[in-house]
């Protein structure tokens, strides 16, 4: 699981250090947005739950396995919440701001899995539930 999690990982880092970011929100159509709400709405949940699950279960918990024991635990939540934000580069938004955002994210995500004694069930649902507000923001949910 921990060699999967780290080719992913750098996968993800490659991936997004190749492509180019207006590191702004900038409006466009996308899939199915002009389908009607309830597609929207089919749209922005699936993939919130695709997206929560595959990142909680990747950086969360596969990347926390590559660490022997919990010595050091503030410096092993940093150095993935360092990455998990460095994998956000390209996302919205992208840029500095984007990868600030996601790497205290990723470190609440952290707060949050300790809090929970390690149950991976409430990282996704918290993911989940911000996924749902920004990817339903990008998507026009809330504002029709």
């Amino acid at each position: 699981m921990a060699v999967v999690s780290v080719g992913v990982a750098v996968f993800q880092a490659v991936w997004a250090s190749t492509r180019v970011s207006a590191s702004s929100l900038q409006w466009q159509t996308l899939p199915g947005q002009d389908l009607g709400i309830v597609w929207v709405a089919g749209i922005v949940i699936g993939a919130s739950l695709v997206n929560s699950a595959f990142e909680e279960l990747l950086w969360r918990e596969g990347m926390s396995r590559l660490f022997r024991g919990r010595r050091l635990l503030l410096l092993q939540w940093v150095f993935i919440s360092a990455l998990f934000g460095l994998s956000h580069v390209q996302g919205t938004p992208g840029g500095l701001l984007g990868t600030v955002f996601a790497g205290l994210f990723g470190f609440a995500m952290c707060l949050v899995r300790e809090l929970a004694l390690g149950d991976v069930v409430w990282i996704i649902l918290a993911h989940f539930i911000a996924d749902v507000i920004l990817i339903g923001g990008v998507y026009g949910l809330f504002i029709r």
